[in-house]
């Protein structure tokens, strides 16, 4: 979003999002933003403002006239251009907007508030009936960003009119005819669709050249075509069971490096691994397998696969390994027991795990068994903390 806003300077040499990152840490690290919950691997996932710095950006931001927040969807004409504008609304207030008729509150908008300055609009636990409906309003938008709990379905009207827009990201219930006009936002890098209805994303999607992230529910096909999005670096998720043709195209998306794929079977696999070789960006794959296929496994991934060199994550479920494979040698366990800040180890389907003085785990912190018909041996000293452990039944 930082970049979509204009935020993160892109004419250095540095990647946008990795610089994006950076300032992120430069601001933990001055204590401007809190980390809360962590996930196994040591990122954060939750975060937070104190309350009194919370107070501070709200007052300068409105000295500056960098952000307009308005609890709920009437707004009063503004003294200042409105550059981003964030609508919330609390529980309360959406319970009687429900059995409220708000037209003519929104009625008044469109006369009212000059929205042809808008560069972000952000709506959070809000209706957007007629915020929806004038949207060629916001001629220079280039962030939108809709949650629709009120969980009636609604179209985007004018969709297509937003030529600036480069983030979307959509919240609710949703139809593919509600994305018709998609292929027309030519500058858009990000869509977002996790938390959506759809089950079918848009053939004009693939129309959009400058797509670099692209995320949609569990179960939702894709068109055909996507393997011209020559500018993506992450697709999540890629159903293989709707959309087999995909796979086949993953070899022409040389800059992706976050790939999760889903209803992956036997056939499947070995497509994806005819297409690794392409794929030499990638860092994090996620492979969820067809349960219903009883011969998904990794095994010819054992025999043919040469892992990316430059992979730092790879998840595999309803999944098992029968040998291990060529690219990773029998001492890479003593390797991997060396590393002074490993958080957490996968799984293994041995009947037998040990686990001795030479692999001195250090820091870790949690270990998952994917049988429960499995035994461990711990050797005196081999994990110095006490660790979470896990079996997956």
């Amino acid at each position: 979003m930082w970049v979509a806003e204009g935020l993160v300077d892109e004419k250095g040499r540095e990647n946008p999002y990795e610089l994006g990152k950076r300032y992120f840490n430069e601001l933990v690290n001055r204590n401007m933003i809190m980390l809360g919950d962590f996930d196994e691997l040591g990122s954060a996932i939750v975060c937070h403002i104190h309350d009194m710095i919370f107070d501070l950006l709200i007052s300068l931001s409105a000295q500056e006239n960098f952000v307009t927040i308005s609890q709920g969807p009437q707004l009063t004409p503004q003294a200042c251009k409105i550059r981003r504008l964030s609508l919330q609304c609390d529980d309360e207030q959406q319970k009687i907007q429900e059995y409220e008729d708000e037209d003519d509150q929104q009625a008044m908008l469109a006369s009212n508030v000059d929205m042809s300055h808008v560069r972000s609009l952000i709506g959070c636990k809000i209706r957007f009936k007629k915020w929806i409906q004038q949207l060629s309003m916001f001629s220079v938008l280039r962030v939108l960003s809709l949650e629709n709990y009120s969980r009636k379905r609604y179209h985007l009207k004018d969709l297509g009119t937003l030529k600036h827009l480069r983030f979307l990201l959509l919240r609710g219930e949703l139809e593919t005819k509600h994305l018709e006009e998609i292929g027309k936002l030519q500058l858009l890098r990000t869509l977002d669709l996790r938390k959506t209805s759809i089950h079918e994303v848009p053939s004009s999607i693939v129309q959009l050249r400058k797509l670099e992230h692209l995320y949609v529910p569990y179960r939702v096909k894709l068109p055909d075509g996507i393997g011209n999005l020559r500018s993506l670096r992450e697709l999540w998720w890629l159903d293989v069971d709707l959309s087999p043709k995909t796979l086949a195209e993953l070899g022409n998306l040389t800059d992706l490096s976050v790939l999760s794929i889903c209803y992956l079977d036997e056939s499947g696999l070995r497509t994806f691994v005819q297409r690794m070789p392409n794929l030499g960006n990638l860092r994090s794959l996620t492979v969820d397998f067809d349960m219903n296929d009883e011969m998904s496994s990794l095994e010819c991934m054992s025999n043919r696969w040469v892992g990316p060199a430059r992979l730092q994550s790879f998840d595999s479920y309803f999944s098992s390994i029968p040998q291990v494979p060529r690219w990773l040698r029998q001492d890479d366990l003593q390797l991997l027991g060396a590393l002074p800040l490993l958080r957490c180890a996968g799984d293994t389907n041995e009947r037998r795990f040990v686990i001795g003085v030479d692999q001195h785990f250090r820091s870790l912190a949690k270990f998952k068994f994917a049988q429960y018909e499995i035994f461990t041996i711990f050797a005196e000293g081999a994990m110095p903390k006490e660790i979470c452990y896990s079996i997956l039944e």
